[in-house]
């Protein structure tokens, strides 16, 4: 995210830039939408939602 702004400085707003580095709060997501990003991709966050959501649902 260091570099985010920069990035979307150097290129056009036509330009999307998508970003996934491990994001663990929503507060990061925030910031990286707020420094430029169109979009945050949570794989990590939806695969332990889908992992332990088995397991409470079980319950």
């Amino acid at each position: 995210m260091s570099v985010l702004a920069s990035v979307r400085a150097a290129v056009s707003d036509e330009f999307i830039i998508l970003i996934d580095s491990g994001f663990r709060r929503g507060t990061d997501v925030i910031k990286a939408l707020i420094l430029g990003a169109n979009a945050v991709l949570i794989g990590r966050m939806l695969y332990a939602v889908a992992a332990g959501g088995e397991a409470l649902a079980n319950e």
